[in-house]
């Protein structure tokens, strides 16, 4: 069921990290759906997570960490 008077997406933040090392905010306030990173060192984990903030000034929970590989 669609719900009415809600206040949809405003922004994303997104935070990445390497290994197991401490998240970094990547972008704040962003609406871009996604985003390239060139040049990431070889041999390496990156994980990254995602949450976004309600027009309304919500701000919703991170997503769950998504792992890539670098060869």
């Amino acid at each position: 069921m669609l719900q009415t008077r809600t206040a949809g997406v405003a922004s994303y933040e997104v935070q990445y990290r390497m290994d197991s090392g401490y998240f970094s905010t990547v972008a704040s306030q962003t609406v871009a759906t996604r985003r390239i990173a060139l040049d990431r060192p070889a041999g390496h984990w990156y994980g990254v997570r995602v949450r976004a903030r309600a027009a309304a000034g919500s701000i919703g929970a991170w997503t769950p960490e998504l792992r890539i590989w670098v060869p």
